[in-house]
């Protein structure tokens, strides 16, 4: 049995077919043509408040989430990745902390004497003490009126057994911004 159609241009199931053709090219075409609207992003200052809330409630890993979400919006901002690093020294997880410090240093250009400050804390905390000390001296070069960087300094040469550079670092400090950790090494020393 053969079965032959014959359509004309005036047939109606080919006017079906074209319609329903077409309606399924428009349908498909608005489906992955358009693309969705970006959502708004949030402003810096909305997460920081976020996440230092999370903070003062001790969720450590949220005000991390919150923060790192930030940098995504806002990839130059050396304070969120400054932040991120402080969180993590205070968990003492070490190898996340340097790796936010890096990535703040990286964004800076390597000229941030918080970003090195920081790094040179969560090395001397890694006992890796050579690498600590030239992020220290580093930091100190950059903004010697920076808080506890020659303290930083200072005990970082002590573990080297330094004494002399030690006590110059702590007498540093007290020099351009006292501070009670370096008057009671002085006092040790």
């Amino acid at each position: 049995m053969k079965v032959t159609v014959t359509l004309s241009y005036n047939s109606p199931m080919l006017k079906r077919a074209c319609l329903y053709l077409s309606l399924l090219l428009f349908l498909s075409g608005c489906t992955f043509r358009s693309n969705p609207a970006p959502l708004p992003v949030e402003p810096l200052a909305d997460r920081w408040a976020r996440a230092e809330l999370a903070l003062t409630e001790r969720r450590y890993s949220d005000a991390v989430r919150i923060l790192e979400e930030a940098t995504l919006a806002y990839p130059a901002s050396v304070e969120v990745l400054l932040r991120i690093g402080q969180v993590y020294l205070t968990q003492q997880r070490w190898i996340l902390a340097e790796d936010a410090f890096n990535r703040a240093l990286a964004v800076a250009g390597g000229a941030d004497a918080r970003a090195n400050a920081g790094l040179a804390e969560t090395l001397l905390s890694q006992g890796r003490l050579p690498e600590a000390l030239k992020y220290w001296e580093r930091a100190a070069k950059l903004d010697p009126q920076l808080t506890g960087v020659f303290t930083g300094l200072g005990q970082t040469r002590l573990r080297f057994f330094d004494f002399e550079g030690a006590r110059e670092a702590f007498e540093t400090q007290q020099i351009h911004n006292p501070d009670n950790e370096a008057a009671w090494q002085l006092a040790a020393l």
